[in-house]
């Protein structure tokens, strides 16, 4: 389940980009679709970056049958507050995470999922305590979540947001991307966040 919507698809792209190749004006949806098609993956799910892509994190945690991996590019350098107008150079700037539950799941589970993972997101980008005019950032102007699971689903029964958390590595995975605290410091003089590993 990427940004938009629920697709099948076996592949998920990140797109390295500049300033220079999204200039105002230009349709921001264009560029990807394009860069895709020329890569022959236009049937990835593509999340666009001005981060280094090499520069990703990588978390994996195992509960009992259940594994989980979040694979995450963090950049700042378009760092909001939520409710707060944006100023009025928009740059780009995104923390990007792919979540991949290995196994099966009800088709809400993926976007509780996604809420807990927008929930250790936030929370790591708060304990940094970076601030615009003296209010806390919450996040950036873009960003995506994409949770990956199998295509079938499963007899798992969900209980609520308590048991994802016990069981499920998603709300830890962020975090444990080589902490996400740690690597947002490591990284963050605002820098910016995808998700796919150039080789």
């Amino acid at each position: 389940m990427p940004w938009s919507s629920f697709q099948l698809c076996r592949k998920v792209a990140w797109l390295e980009v500049r300033n220079a190749d999204l200039p105002p004006g230009l349709d921001p949806f264009a560029l990807p679709e394009e860069r895709v098609v020329a890569a022959a993956h236009e049937d990835a799910v593509a999340l666009t970056t001005s981060r280094d892509v090499r520069h990703h994190h990588l978390g994996r945690v195992q509960c009992g049958e259940i594994a989980a991996t979040c694979l995450a590019t963090v950049g700042l350098s378009n760092p909001v507050r939520v409710a707060r107008p944006r100023g009025a150079a928009a740059l780009l700037g995104t923390i990007n995470l792919l979540v991949h539950v290995l196994c099966a799941l009800s088709q809400a589970a993926p976007i509780e999922t996604i809420s807990i993972a927008t929930q250790t997101r936030t929370a790591a980008i708060l304990a940094l305590d970076l601030r615009i005019e003296g209010t806390a950032v919450s996040g950036t102007g873009t960003g995506c979540i994409v949770v990956a699971v199998p295509a079938s689903l499963c007899d798992l029964v969900r209980r609520g947001r308590q048991v994802w958390r016990v069981e499920l590595p998603p709300p830890r995975a962020p975090h444990q991307s080589g902490s996400c605290v740690r690597f947002l410091h490591t990284f963050a003089s605002l820098t910016n966040c995808s998700t796919i590993v150039r080789k």
